[in-house]
């Protein structure tokens, strides 16, 4: 399958598709992950510019600016991507009942015990204005991960994958978290990937600028896991709603969400998918040292100018849709 063909963000999404699109990533991405397995790495500061070095036996035998590395490893198609992603948000986002559906991130995700009664990817909630989907951190990285391949776009994809119950908000889950799942799980394609996807602006923990004006904290807003409106809950607010695909259920909740809480949603949701918001970088394993990783201040505000250079006016609107102030 080759990754410049016309392919749809809605083909690339199916699980039937998910073998052949594994094996045909971009020549330089699969180069320099074996680079990165063969290796030890260190992410050098001097004269303000970031090398990333690649040793072996203490020398280095390969290295490259981030913004050469940058060029290497993104996604030719970062920008339509994008633009999927606000058109759906901006014009399209419409599911059940004429209302718009948001996605929360990363609710219940424990590990062990506590973790398979409280996670609820793919759950459904629904408000008297809106619908609420829960999901994990790896979603979002489907959307990143298809500016490698798709370069076709529908207006109404995202919009269809919801109303047809068939975008793949979970990653996994056992028999509890099965038991009201409204959409099926995927897997991405780097799973097993030496890279690590950082985030340049954070989503569940940074602050929002709502309408140019009101700074808002997600924390706030979100609340913690267990209690409020966007908390997982009690199972039984599920069990005793109503069904909106076979046995499967949905919490109702009998509240009007405020102008800025989808303002916030709206917001936290086109900061969560866009590609705009995410770079690949080496795992912390493979660092000689871990003060320049991908969360590091220094190395997110080096990609930062790299994005606001290339991609210029989308790049500066993506940072007013996302309400997002730039990194100091």
């Amino acid at each position: 399958m080759n990754h410049l063909s016309e392919i749809k963000f809605s083909d690339y999404i199916k699980k039937e598709n998910r073998k052949g699109y594994k094996k045909s990533f971009p020549d330089t991405f699969n180069e320099i992950q074996k680079e990165f397995n063969k290796c030890e790495i260190n992410v050098n500061l001097q004269n303000e510019e970031l090398t990333i070095e690649l040793l072996k036996s203490g020398n280095i035998f390969q290295s490259y600016t981030l913004n050469k590395y940058l060029d290497n490893i993104l996604g030719p198609n970062i920008e339509k991507v994008h633009e999927l992603i606000i058109s759906h948000y901006q014009n399209d986002n419409i599911f059940r009942d004429e209302l718009p559906l948001f996605i929360v991130r990363r609710h219940g995700s424990y590990s062990g015990e506590i973790g398979s009664v409280r996670r609820r990817r793919g759950w459904l909630v629904k408000f008297r204005n809106a619908w609420v989907v829960y999901a994990d951190n790896f979603f979002p990285r489907h959307f990143f991960e298809s500016t490698y391949f798709v370069n076709t776009f529908y207006g109404e994809e995202i919009k269809n994958l919801n109303e047809n119950l068939e975008m793949p908000y979970s990653s996994g889950g056992g028999k509890f978290e099965k038991e009201h799942r409204i959409f099926p799980s995927l897997t991405h394609l780097s799973s097993n990937s030496n890279i690590y996807l950082s985030h340049l602006y954070d989503i569940n923990k940074n602050d929002y600028l709502i309408n140019k004006e009101s700074v808002i904290a997600a924390g706030c807003m979100l609340g913690n896991n267990s209690d409020g409106k966007f908390g997982y809950g009690n199972i039984e607010d599920w069990r005793t709603g109503e069904g909106i695909k076979a046995n499967k259920k949905y919490k109702y909740i009998d509240e009007e969400l405020t102008n800025d809480e989808l303002e916030f949603l709206k917001a936290y949701n086109i900061r969560l998918l866009s590609p705009f918001n995410y770079f690949p970088f080496p795992k912390n394993k493979f660092l000689k040292t871990t003060s320049l990783n991908g969360e590091s201040i220094v190395v997110r505000k080096e990609v930062e100018n790299y994005f606001s250079i290339k991609y210029n006016d989308t790049f500066s609107k993506f940072q007013i849709q996302g309400c997002i102030q730039p990194l100091v």
